[in-house]
């Protein structure tokens, strides 16, 4: 769907706002990479080392609390450099908003990714899913009605991403606790973290190696070329 969208959004959008945009995700992915430490994956592997029922819950219970408290931490010590970070990385010419909306999009994201990962460890590939596909629906329509009704442009599709993101960290974090309470072990933390963080450093080396060159080509031309490049990359992926 993403793929068939293209040509709307190339209507809709400039050049300049799709390589905001791709510089955005790349920037954020990134961040990513070293907050979430790899903690998914151990999730998974704790969960599935676990002898019991309780002590499953009590992975699952950990590596959500543990995400919530530094994802929490993290907005609120990004907040204060989202403008020098923008003009860093975007110029003076593009709003900070920008990078705000991404941000918190991407705190709700990575709070909602244990739910979503703790669905793959129940197994529970219909919900999983479900969840996915009326995450896209929903995102679409919001997309098309920001962009195409509202003509906000590129602020439609960073606002899309939050409300999607926002949903569904309120309905599946309930979920997530209705069902495993609340509980946390520092040697299970301990344990998770100590798998995890070595997988920082492939994550980063495969981001290094396929999308570096986006920034290379903002640095050296513009954002204009970045948007065309980034338009051309979805063909050629």
């Amino acid at each position: 769907l993403g793929f068939l969208m293209v040509p709307f959004y190339t209507h809709y959008l400039n050049p300049a706002d799709y390589g905001i945009l791709e510089i955005l995700d790349l920037s954020i992915s990134l961040l990513g990479m070293f907050l979430n430490m790899g903690i998914t994956a151990a999730m998974l592997r704790s969960y599935a080392a676990a002898k019991s029922p309780e002590q499953k819950r009590k992975a699952v219970s950990t590596a959500f609390l543990f995400v919530v408290a530094t994802g929490a931490i993290t907005f609120l010590l990004s907040v204060g450099l989202v403008r020098p970070v923008s003009h860093v990385l975007l110029g003076p010419g593009v709003p900070s908003k920008y990078l705000l909306l991404s941000l918190s999009s991407f705190v709700l994201g990575y709070i909602v990714n244990l739910p979503r990962t703790y669905l793959r460890a129940l197994e529970a590939s219909s919900a999983f899913v479900m969840v996915d596909v009326v995450a896209l629906f929903l995102m679409l329509v919001l997309n098309i009605y920001f962009i195409a009704v509202l003509k906000f442009g590129l602020m439609g599709i960073l606002l899309s991403s939050l409300v999607v993101a926002g949903i569904q960290v309120i309905v599946l974090s309930v979920w997530t606790l209705r069902r495993v309470g609340i509980g946390f072990s520092r040697g299970l933390m301990r344990q998770m973290a100590g798998f995890g963080l070595p997988l920082i450093l492939s994550n980063v080396a495969l981001f290094t190696l396929n999308f570096s060159d986006r920034f290379f080509l903002q640095h050296l031309r513009s954002l204009d070329v970045v948007g065309i490049y980034a338009v051309g990359y979805k063909f050629g992926f």
